[in-house]
Formats: C-alpha cells, sequence, structure tokens
C-alpha cells in the first residue's frame, strides 16, 4: 500500500491461482477450449483495465513457453463489468480486449528455442484489439460490483491425432476396399472373408485406442468418424458375404433343376423316335428290300421305310426339299380326321394311309443339327446344353456387383470425409468466432 503523488491511496495484491477448466469434449479431437477465470471486487474495490500494448503495461500477459499439454495457446480475451446485486441482468461491460496469439512466433517455434527466444516467449502479449463501453448509470450504483474476467483460448494439437487416429482408419478402409478386386470363386473367397474380418478387428481396436471417457455423455467426433469407417469396413464384408450366397444360390438352383429333371425323366422316359434310314442297333438290323415292280429296269430302286406313327400320333418324321429328315407336329384336326377315317375305313391300304399322310399340313418342326448323325433323336430341345452355366452366370453377376461396388464405396467415403470435415472444422471456425 503507497499513496499515489495525486493523493491516492494505492493497494497493490498480487494472487497466484490454480483453476480447474470443464471441458467440453463433443468436437474431441477437433476442439477449442476456453478457460474462463472471474474475479469479483467487493467493498468498493474497483477493478479497471488500461489497454496497452508494453509488455509491462500490458493488462492481459502470457507466458508461452508455460503451455506444455496438448494444446497451443490462440488468444486471451479480458473483459471489465459492472454487475449489480439486485437483479439478474448480465451488468454493463466497460471494457473489453481480444489479443490474438496465431500470429505470435513463439507458438510455432518453442520446440526449437534457444534459452533468450524462450525468455522472450515467456511473456506475449499478442495482436490485441480493445473496445471501451460507457455505463454513467451503474459507476455510482452502491448495488453494484465490478468483475474482472478472462478468457484463455486452447485449441487441440490435430497433427498427432491424425498419424495416429485418421491416418491409420482410412489405410483399413483402403485395405478392406481391395476385397473387391477379388474374384468370388471358392478358392479366393476365403481371402476375402479374411482380410474383411481382420479390417473390422483392426477398426475395432483403432476406436478402443482413441482413449474411453466415461464421463462424455454425448458421441464426440472421434466416435463420429471410428463409427463411419467400421461401418464400411462392415459394408464391405457384408457385400463379400452377399455376393457369394448369391452365387451358391444360382449354381445350386441349377442342380436342383438338373436332379428333377433325371428323375422325370426317370419316371417318363422321353419319347425316342428312329429316323429313317437308320439302324437301331439295340435290336436285330433287318433290312426292307421290297419286290421292284418292274422286273425288267436297269437299276433297281432302294425303298427307305418311313417309321409308323402309332404312338403318339401327333409326330412323325417329314423330309424337307434339302433331303433332310425331321421330326414334324401334324395338326391336331388333320389328326383326328385321320384317326375317324381309320375307324370308318378299317380296311384301308397302308400305302393310301402314307400318301394322305404326306399330304397333311406340318404345323412346326424343331430340327437338332447336333443329333443328326445319331441313331435316335430326342424331340425335346435341351436350352441348357447351348446357354451360359449356372458358374458362368454366378461370375457375370458377381463381376457386375464389384463393378459397382468399386465405384460406389470410394465415392461415398469420400462424400463421407467431405461431410465430416466440412461440418466440424466449420463448427470449430464459427466456436472461435462466438467466443
Amino acid at each position: 500500500m503507497w499513496f499515489d503523488p495525486r493523493g491516492l491511496v494505492v493497494l497493490k495484491i498480487s494472487r497466484q491461482l490454480s483453476v480447474n477448466c470443464v471441458s467440453h469434449l463433443a468436437m474431441y479431437p477437433l476442439d477449442t477450449q476456453v478457460c474462463t477465470v472471474a474475479l469479483l471486487g467487493y467493498n468498493g474495490v474497483k477493478l479497471r483495465l488500461q489497454p496497452s500494448t508494453n509488455k509491462i503495461t500490458a493488462p492481459v500477459k502470457s507466458d508461452a513457453a508455460g503451455v506444455v499439454s496438448q494444446f497451443t495457446l490462440i488468444g486471451v480475451e479480458g473483459r471489465t463489468r459492472i454487475q449489480s446485486f439486485i437483479g439478474n441482468d448480465t451488468g454493463c461491460t466497460l471494457f473489453e480486449q481480444m489479443c490474438d496469439y496465431l500470429s505470435e512466433p513463439c507458438m510455432t517455434s518453442l520446440p526449437d528455442c534457444t534459452k533468450e527466444t524462450c525468455r522472450d516467449c515467456s511473456v506475449i502479449v499478442g495482436n490485441c484489439s480493445h473496445q471501451f463501453h460507457f455505463c454513467e448509470q451503474k459507476l455510482n450504483d452502491t448495488n453494484s460490483f465490478d468483475v474482472l474476467e478472462v478468457r484463455i483460448q486452447l485449441r487441440r494439437i490435430l497433427w498427432r491425432y491424425l498419424l495416429d487416429d485418421y491416418l491409420p482408419s482410412v489405410v483399413i478402409v483402403a485395405s478392406s476396399y481391395l476385397q473387391t478386386w477379388l474374384p468370388v470363386v471358392q478358392a479366393d473367397v476365403t481371402g476375402r472373408v479374411t482380410l474383411g474380418a481382420m479390417a473390422i478387428l483392426s477398426m475395432v481396436k483403432q476406436w478402443y485406442e482413441t482413449g474411453r471417457m466415461p464421463w462424455v455423455e454425448e458421441p464426440r467426433a472421434i466416435d463420429i468418424w471410428m463409427l463411419g469407417c467400421l461401418a464400411f469396413v462392415s459394408a464391405l464384408l457384408l457385400e463379400t458375404s452377399a455376393l457369394h450366397f448369391i452365387c451358391n444360390h444360382i449354381q445350386k438352383k441349377e442342380q436342383r433343376e438338373i436332379r428333377s429333371e433325371q428323375r422325370a425323366r426317370e419316371l417318363n422316359p422321353p419319347i425316342q423316335i428312329p429316323r429313317p434310314g437308320l439302324i437301331d442297333s439295340s435290336s436285330s438290323p433287318k433290312v426292307i428290300k421290297p419286290q421292284p415292280r418292274n422286273a425288267h429296269a436297269s437299276a433297281e430302286p432302294v425303298y427307305i421305310p418311313r417309321a409308323r406313327m402309332h404312338t403318339p400320333g401327333y409326330l412323325r418324321w417329314h423330309q424337307v426339299k434339302d433331303k433332310e429328315w425331321v421330326v414334324v407336329i401334324k395338326s391336331e384336326k388333320k389328326t383326328q380326321k385321320n384317326a375317324s377315317a381309320l375307324e370308318a375305313s378299317p380296311k384301308t391300304d397302308g400305302h393310301a394311309m402314307d400318301s394322305h399322310d404326306e399330304q397333311g399340313a406340318i404345323v412346326s418342326y424343331t430340327p437338332n443339327p447336333s443329333m443328326i448323325n445319331s441313331t435316335y433323336d430326342n424331340i425335346k430341345f435341351n436350352s441348357r446344353a447351348f446357354g451360359p452355366s449356372a458358374e458362368d452366370k454366378a461370375d457375370r453377376l458377381a463381376t457386375k456387383i464389384d463393378s459397382f461396388a468399386r465405384v460406389i464405396f470410394p465415392v461415398a467415403f469420400v462424400i463421407l470425409s467431405v461431410a465430416y470435415w466440412a461440418t466440424y472444422r466449420y463448427k470449430v471456425v464459427d466456436d472461435d468466432e462466438g467466443h
């Protein structure tokens, strides 16, 4: 305590405070923490701040070398206001000063500083701006007291989290994405499943290493990122499982159809019609050689018998213009007419009936080129013998789905990354401007 030359009694008191600040970790590790310290002046003590850029007379000075945590000091805000004992109003602000430390070289050169440089960084003022306000109504109010408030802004250092958390998670997602480039065959599906399972386990371990904070009730920013990466690696493994299931289903479906056709063929064998001019190897060969009509003919004609259509009556052999024999289906009306005629005149000559059948209308025929040289021709067309197999269909479907996945998953992950960083970095900037 001493007397001022103006006749005032000056009291200087020095206090060293150890303050604990409550952290808000919803933006962790992209957060900016604000630590607020308020001093209240009772019994008529007036707390006044005078702006100054001098390190000795500056109202707020900081020790940059004393910040040894995972935060960096980005600014200090000081303000004085008059608060009333009566009422719940916020009071009147007399003075505001905002000091920005982002442009201070001490904040970026502390690890490599020398003794002289570190001594200079022990007291920094920063780039400060101030503003005065007038509170005439509360200056002489006996029901009021002064409040000195200091806000310290600390931003978490991000690069170590980029190397420890974000970059490994991106590598895990990228390695899991390689599943889409492996074929879905029985020999390679094990590799795809192993790669996906290892990616999920690595992602869970990486998430666990980010640090558990049971006292934080809301999800953190790092939790949202890890959850998104875990969802991507799980979706890639699910795509592999679904693809393998679909391919196996297609192949098993064809196998069931083949077994069903074999059972149906055993219960109801297909109709086989001997082609004219061919000899059945299962029976004794019989060559029908009729007597020529003209015994004095120079060349003896050869007679090729046509198969008799006794059962069923709607099928027969027919020789087209190119001398090729094909199976034809007779018209239903024509068949019924011939049957009625046969019942009406049962003693009709067989040659006359054959000539009558030759004039019947041909509805359709289905030649099978692969069976021309065989002894028996099957009238049922097997489309499976000429179309792609079930394995080929499954491979084509798997290739198509993997082609879509190779485009969809990277694009979706890029969209997630852009949305994540844009959202949380924008919130950080907005919070800094608000403070």
